[in-house]
């Protein structure tokens, strides 16, 4: 075989000329290959040609040839965008929630303070710091 190039002589299975590096195509037949051999030209011997399948379903629609483009990927992120959107909208609901609590609590102490049980209870506390106030006063 020769090189396309420089016309120098390219061994069997060589994909580049010796001589001047142009690339060779391989016209050597494999083994295996549908291919016949004539003096310097290789012919590939074609193929037959097979019917295409008829449908199963002579009124079902055919399909097309080519398939639909797949769906758009989903938007990204900026940097900075929905992240920190959900993070104060997490720390405005749990602080809603704790001052809502302490509302409770001192809703609950204020009411039961004001109660017979809380007075009864205020009274002994008066009673019992009496002492303790009068020797720091």
């Amino acid at each position: 075989m020769k090189c396309p190039e420089c016309g120098s002589e390219v061994g069997p299975g060589e994909q580049f000329c010796g001589n001047c590096g142009a690339p060779v195509e391989a016209t050597e037949a494999l083994p295996g290959d549908d291919q016949e051999r004539f003096g310097d030209e290789t012919v590939i011997a074609e193929a037959p040609v097979v019917p295409p399948l008829e449908p199963e379903d002579p009124l079902a629609p055919e399909k097309p040839d080519f398939a639909p483009p797949p769906p758009p990927p989903p938007p990204i992120a900026e940097a900075g965008g929905q992240g920190k959107k959900k993070t104060g909208m997490i720390i405005a609901i749990v602080a809603i929630v704790v001052i809502l609590l302490c509302c409770c609590c001192i809703t609950t102490v204020v009411i039961f303070l004001n109660s017979e049980a809380g007075q009864d209870i205020l009274y002994e506390l008066d009673l019992a710091m009496r002492p303790l106030l009068t020797t720091l006063v």
